[in-house]
């Protein structure tokens, strides 16, 4: 799921894009800590973009388990019909 070798490398490149030559070892050490819980949240939204399904995708998901449900009474088909106006005027 994660690359972790990439998000290290991630890590690494914006740790040493910062001027750490006058900090400390404990500062350093802090420093690349945050560096790293940056690559990590990158990599996580990166992920999370891609999990996402789109609202089309959604509306279709409804309308399937509307359609094949056994006994649907009048609100499941008004529901199902709303549904189905949405999605024709979202791929209109």
């Amino acid at each position: 799921m994660f690359n972790k070798s990439e998000i290290m490398k991630a890590a690494w490149v914006q740790f040493r894009s910062i001027d750490v030559t006058k900090l400390s070892k404990r500062v350093r050490a802090i420093r690349f800590a945050s560096c790293l819980r940056m690559a990590w949240a990158a990599a996580k939204r990166i992920i999370r973009a891609a999990i996402i399904p789109t609202p089309a995708e959604c509306l279709d998901a409804q309308i399937a388990a509307l359609e094949n449900t056994d006994r649907l009474g009048v609100a499941g088909i008004a529901r199902l019909s709303t549904l189905r106006t949405q999605a024709a005027h979202m791929a209109a």
